[in-house]
C-alpha cells in the first residue's frame, strides 16, 4: 500500500486580529518543576517516568519549564477522551541549532530520533506524534503491514521548518480528519508551516499521551513549557492568538500585585487561560491556591467560582507600561466592562478613574509573597 504525501511550506509573519474566540484547552500541563506532574483541566496528575530537571523558561524564569534528559524520560498522561480532530500546543528551547543539508534524505542512519509528544496505543505503539532529528521537525505516523503489524513511520519536513535558531520555539501541531498542519514560531518571530495531507490513521479511546520519551525512545533534547491539547482543529487566527498571548504573559504562577496598595489579590498567585481577542487579549484567571476561577457578579461584588463558563469569569487585559519587576495592566471584566481595583472591600470600579488603585503588575513572587526581577 502506497501513501502519498504532499508537503507545503511557507514562511509569512503573523497578524492580529480581532474578534476571536478561543476554546478551553482539555490538557493544561504548565510544567512548572516543582509541579510538574499536574494537569491543571482534570486537576490530577500525570505519570513521571524517570529523570526531569527544571529550567528557565522563555521569560527568564528559573524552574518554570522543564527537561527530559535520559532515554526513557516523559510524562505519561491516560484516560482522556480526547478526539480525533485536535491541535497540540506547546513551546520548545532548541539550543542546538543547526540547518536542513541539501539532499534527498537530510540526516545520517546513525542519527537519533528525539521525541516532543507521542499518542500511543495500550500497547505503546505510535499513533501520532511529534519528533525531531537533527535540524528537522517531522510528524510520528506508522505503516501497516499485512499481518497487522505497524511499522513506524517519520514524516519530516523541509526548509524554512527546521531548527536553525538558538532560543524558544512555539509550535502547534493542528490534527485534522485528513490532513496534519505544523506551525512553527521561531525565536526571531518568523512563522514556518507544514502540512501532510493524511489524516486519521486510528485514535482509539483507551490510549496514553507521552512528552518526551518512553521506553526505548530518546526525549528530545530541548526544554519544553506550557503543553496544552485543545479539542478542536484550531484556525491559523486562533494560533496566531494563542501564540501572541503567550508571548506577551506568562502562564502560571504570577501574582496579581496592586499597583496603588502593593497587596496582592486574594493572596495568591495566578494562572491566566487566553479565551480570545477583541481588541485587547482576554482571558480566564485561576486561583493557584484553590484552583477557582475569578468571576465578576452583575453588580460590583467579585466571586471565586468553580468552572469558567461566561464572560463573567473573562477579563481583558490592557498593557499600560513594563517595570522590572513585570508588566502593568488595567483589568477588565469582559461581561460588565468595570475595571478590576483594588479588592480590600471586593468590589470593582465602575469606570476606570486612571489611578494607580486600577493597575496591577503582573509579577512573579518568593516564597514571602514578595516581587522579584525576572530570572532571579
Amino acid at each position: 500500500m502506497i501513501i502519498f504525501t504532499i508537503c507545503l511550506l511557507f514562511v509569512c509573519l503573523g497578524n492580529i486580529h480581532s474578534q476571536i474566540n478561543v476554546p478551553n484547552p482539555s490538557i493544561d500541563l504548565h510544567l512548572d518543576i516543582e509541579n510538574v506532574e499536574y494537569e491543571f483541566v482534570e486537576k490530577r496528575k500525570a505519570d513521571l517516568q524517570r529523570d526531569v530537571e527544571g529550567w528557565e523558561d522563555r521569560f527568564g524564569n528559573s524552574d518554570r519549564a522543564v527537561k527530559f534528559f535520559r532515554q526513557g524520560s516523559s510524562l505519561r498522561l491516560s484516560n482522556y477522551n480526547i478526539n480525533v480532530v485536535h491541535t497540540v500546543s506547546f513551546w520548545a528551547c532548541i539550543t542546538d541549532p543547526s540547518e536542513i543539508p541539501s539532499g534527498a534524505i537530510p540526516f545520517k542512519p546513525t542519527d537519533t530520533q528525539m521525541e516532543f509528544y507521542n499518542w500511543t496505543d495500550r500497547e505503546n505503539r505510535i499513533l501520532k506524534g511529534l519528533g525531531r532529528k537533527k535540524a528537522t521537525v517531522g510528524f510520528n505516523r506508522y505503516i501497516p503491514k499485512p499481518d497487522g503489524t505497524i511499522v513506524p513511520w517519520y514524516l519530516w519536513a523541509y526548509k524554512p521548518a527546521q531548527f536553525d535558531q538558538r532560543g524558544w520555539y512555539h509550535i502547534f501541531v493542528v490534527h485534522g480528519m485528513y490532513y496534519t498542519r505544523l506551525v512553527m514560531y521561531k525565536p526571531d518571530l518568523t512563522k514556518a508551516y507544514s502540512y501532510i495531507w493524511m489524516g486519521d490513521q486510528g485514535f482509539p479511546t483507551n490510549k496514553y499521551l507521552y512528552l518526551g520519551g518512553y521506553g526505548e525512545h530518546f526525549p528530545a533534547n530541548s526544554a519544553m513549557d506550557d503543553f496544552k491539547v485543545y479539542d478542536a482543529a484550531l484556525s491559523k487566527e486562533q494560533v496566531s492568538a494563542l501564540y501572541h498571548s503567550e508571548s506577551q504573559l506568562s502562564m502560571g504562577n504570577e501574582a496579581l500585585l496592586n499597583v496603588g496598595t502593593g497587596a496582592p489579590l486574594y493572596s495568591s498567585t495566578w494562572y491566566f487561560h487566553c479565551v480570545g481577542l477583541d481588541e485587547t487579549f482576554r482571558y480566564v484567571m485561576q486561583n493557584q491556591t484553590d484552583l477557582s476561577f475569578l468571576s465578576a457578579e452583575a453588580g460590583y461584588a467579585l466571586a471565586k467560582v468553580s468552572k469558567a463558563e461566561s464572560d463573567y469569569q473573562q477579563w481583558a487585559f490592557s498593557p499600560v507600561s513594563d517595570t522590572a519587576q513585570g508588566r502593568i495592566f488595567t483589568i477588565s471584566n469582559c461581561s460588565t466592562g468595570m475595571n478590576l481595583t483594588d479588592t480590600r472591600e471586593s468590589v470593582l470600579q465602575q469606570v476606570s478613574d486612571n489611578t494607580d488603585f486600577q493597575k496591577w503588575c503582573v509579577s512573579q513572587t518568593d516564597a514571602n509573597n514578595q516581587t522579584r526581577e525576572k530570572g532571579k
